[in-house]
């Protein structure tokens, strides 16, 4: 069964990531197995924009399950989560200005910080390259770009309310912070990427 739904909730991550005012949806495939169904979200986008130093510096995007609009009513059916994946659609949005400074962006994640204990913001290239499942990609392209986070097999599951808990662990719930860097880029806050985030959960339902 496919069902769709508004998700008008917004982050306010840290860095240079802003969620887009404008709303999404999210959505979800029930595929019921006893007391168990896989559940898949699309969240609102987030805008990567330079600063006033050409920088890009992310840290903000975590897998907690509660940054779901559903996430209310989720926590009424079903009492544990694990997250089974997690990808990333980036869409550039300067191809079209020429006089935009363009570069190449490292992409990478942490699984000993997640959505409650914020990774620290990358300082440089060499922050994010060095990270396992590090990509980079250039600033200047014109199609969009699928990032795929290395999700642990066989999490464990946690509490619903608590799958990204203040002392991170990387063997269960919702592990995982998103580190974005790049430089040499226009110092005048240009919007880079627009960037939506799939995640993918089990959840066992109330017995």
């Amino acid at each position: 069964m496919d069902r769709k739904s508004s998700n008008h909730q917004k982050r306010r991550p840290k860095g240079r990531g802003r969620r887009s005012k404008k709303s999404s949806f999210s959505r979800y495939h029930l595929a019921s197995r006893n007391t168990s169904i896989v559940v898949e979200f699309t969240l609102p986008p987030v805008l990567l924009n330079s600063g006033t130093t050409g920088t890009i510096a992310s840290s903000s995007i975590g897998n907690s399950i509660s940054q779901i609009s559903e996430y209310s009513s989720l926590t009424a059916i079903f009492s544990e989560v694990k997250l089974v994946a997690m990808r990333l659609l980036f869409t550039p949005k300067t191809q079209n200005l020429s006089s935009t400074l363009q570069d190449t962006m490292s992409i990478g994640s942490r699984l000993d910080y997640n959505s409650t204990t914020t990774a620290p913001t990358p300082t440089g290239v060499q922050f994010v390259n060095q990270l396992s499942d590090s990509k980079r990609i250039g600033t200047y392209g014109v199609k969009p770009y699928v990032w795929t986070m290395q999700v642990p097999a066989h999490l464990e599951y946690t509490p619903l309310n608590a799958d990204c808990p203040i002392l991170p662990v990387d063997y269960a719930g919702s592990p995982g912070n998103v580190l974005i860097y790049a430089t040499n880029l226009s110092t005048s806050s240009v919007n880079y990427f627009s960037v939506s985030q799939t995640l993918i959960y089990v959840l066992k339902r109330r017995v």
